[in-house]
C-alpha cells in the first residue's frame, strides 16, 4: 500500500535521508530482494537520499534478519 501510494502521488522527497533493509532468500536469485529494489528506486525518484547503499538479507544466510539490522543501523546511525 504504500508503495502503490508513493507512485500514485509521488510527494517531492527532497530533503529525505532514507535507508533500505531489503529481505530475500537467495533460493530465488532472480527476485532476490525486489521488495527493497523497488523502495530504493522509487525513494531515490522521488528525490530523497541514501544514507547508504541498500541491505540485502538473505534468509539462508544463518544470521537472523534482526542480528543483520542491528548491525546495519550501527553501521550509518552515526
Amino acid at each position: 500500500a504504500l508503495h502503490d501510494a508513493l507512485l500514485s502521488e509521488r510527494p517531492d522527497l527532497s530533503g529525505t535521508i532514507y535507508g533500505v533493509f531489503s529481505l530475500g532468500s537467495g533460493i530465488y536469485p532472480q527476485t532476490f530482494c525486489f521488495g527493497g529494489k523497488h523502495f530504493d528506486e522509487l525513494f531515490s525518484a522521488l528525490g530523497a537520499e541514501p544514507i547508504c547503499e541498500r541491505f540485502k538479507h538473505n534468509d539462508r544466510s544463518g544470521i537472523s534478519a534482526d542480528d543483520a539490522a542491528a548491525e546495519w543501523v550501527e553501521g550509518w546511525i552515526e
